[in-house]
């Protein structure tokens, strides 16, 4: 819930361009990400629930970050793509639910790399505002974060269909 309570205030820091506060503010949902899931699986506290918002409130906090940087360093077809694939997966899983299926599944490697290399470019394009040399790298950043997004989104949805045709992960 706390990462929640962080997207307004990062649209606030980046609408007034404060970005190395918004670089603090992105560091510590990643941390507070890894911490929450940690503590989670350590103490037994693995709920559906935490399942459902911890990924909704990362996925947030990046799509707030990249509809801001549309303006400079973003093509609109990456923000389309991680949009499209960030709130199709979640409706596979709908999907799944409805049809009486298993629609719950643990994260995959994949899925938490592709999460991380999407914190790093967030931090890279806030980064990218006040040091100009890191502008130079911003489309070669994109392109990497794209592959892994789109091999992770390849590998959720080639999970999903699976479990909608009965099988187990």
């Amino acid at each position: 819930m706390v990462r929640f309570c962080f997207i307004p205030v990062l649209i606030y820091l980046l609408a007034h361009q404060w970005f190395y506060l918004s670089v603090l503010i992105l560091i510590f949902s990643g941390i507070s990400d890894l911490l929450d899931g940690y503590l989670a699986r350590r103490y037994g506290q693995i709920t559906k629930l935490g399942m459902i918002i911890d990924p909704a409130a990362d996925k947030l906090l990046l799509i707030s970050v990249y509809v801001y940087f549309l303006k400079d360093f973003l093509p609109l077809w990456f923000v389309l793509f991680i949009f499209f694939k960030d709130f199709s997966l979640p409706m596979g899983a709908l999907a799944l639910k409805l049809y009486g299926k298993q629609a719950i599944v643990s994260a995959a490697l994949i899925g938490k790399l592709s999460a991380g290399a999407n914190l790093l470019l967030a931090i890279f394009l806030c980064l990218a505002e006040q040091i100009i040399i890191f502008r130079e790298f911003v489309f070669l950043f994109v392109i990497l974060v794209f592959l892994v997004s789109l091999f992770s989104f390849v590998f959720y949805s080639y999970r999903w269909f699976r479990l909608f045709q009965g099988e187990s992960f």
